[in-house]
């Protein structure tokens, strides 16, 4: 499994209704490479990644994800006032030896988490008074202090401006590239899909999800039967390069 985070053979999820969300999905994120998710409200996104995770049990198929795989959800519960620091501390605990608390290795990988997602200046603050944007780098360095291979992420992008939707965005394709993570994130838009991933996962509900190279399944035709409208993909020039955006047609 050399070079493989995250593996999915002949994987298949029921909804509560027992009808079937997908199945038969065969995906591969392998180190340096960044995945996305598409798909409608109520096509699975989140039963996907708490799937390949192993928080849900498939209803078929099997799957493979590297030791520590980590996890970000769309939202936090947490509802205390602890410092970021703290925060960041949580994704140290599997390491952490009975009864002994964290050591000086455990703060170390602390440290180098809010480094890597440049909030070491947040350190001190409350998790509480964060911004959203903030908030969900903090989640996001609590799964790399944990020395995590695959990163997984639900819709990291929700309820963020532009500003911080472009910093996640770098981030997460900076994490992969830089430090050989496998990522793959859920998004309702194929934007973000476009702007750093290598492969793409688009689910349809009851269907197999169709599964490919960004650059040769992200079609017109395929996210105007996914989102059920006309949808076109403009090549826009970015500097030096291009690069595509998709764009709902109004009628």
């Amino acid at each position: 499994m050399a070079g493989i985070r995250i593996e999915a053979r002949g994987l298949g999820r029921r909804a509560m209704d027992g009808t079937w969300l997908w199945r038969r999905a065969d995906l591969v994120v392998h180190a340096g490479q960044a995945v996305g998710v598409l798909g409608r409200n109520g096509s699975g996104k989140t039963t996907m990644l708490r799937t390949l995770l192993g928080l849900l049990r498939p209803d078929e198929g099997t799957v493979y994800a590297a030791r520590g795989t980590g996890y970000v959800p769309q939202s936090s519960q947490l509802a205390l006032p602890f410092a970021v620091r703290d925060v960041v501390a949580m994704g140290r605990v599997r390491h952490a030896r009975l009864f002994g608390g964290l050591g000086r290795a455990d703060m170390r990988a602390v440290d180098r988490a809010l480094d890597h997602v440049g909030i070491a200046d947040l350190a001190a603050r409350s998790f509480l008074e964060l911004s959203g944007g903030e908030r969900q780098l903090v989640l996001i360095a609590r799964a790399l202090a944990a020395d995590c291979q695959a990163l997984l992420l639900d819709e990291p992008f929700a309820s963020l401006d532009l500003d911080n939707q472009r910093r996640i965005l770098a981030l997460l394709g900076s994490l992969a590239r830089a430090h050989e993570l496998g990522i793959m994130f859920s998004s309702h838009h194929p934007d973000h899909v476009f702007a750093i991933a290598d492969a793409v996962v688009v689910l349809r509900r009851g269907e197999a999800p169709v599964c490919g190279p960004v650059s040769q399944t992200l079609t017109e035709k395929l996210l105007g039967q996914t989102y059920g409208v006309p949808v076109e993909v403009l090549q826009l020039p970015q500097s030096g390069s291009s690069r595509r955006h998709a764009v709902p047609i109004l009628y």
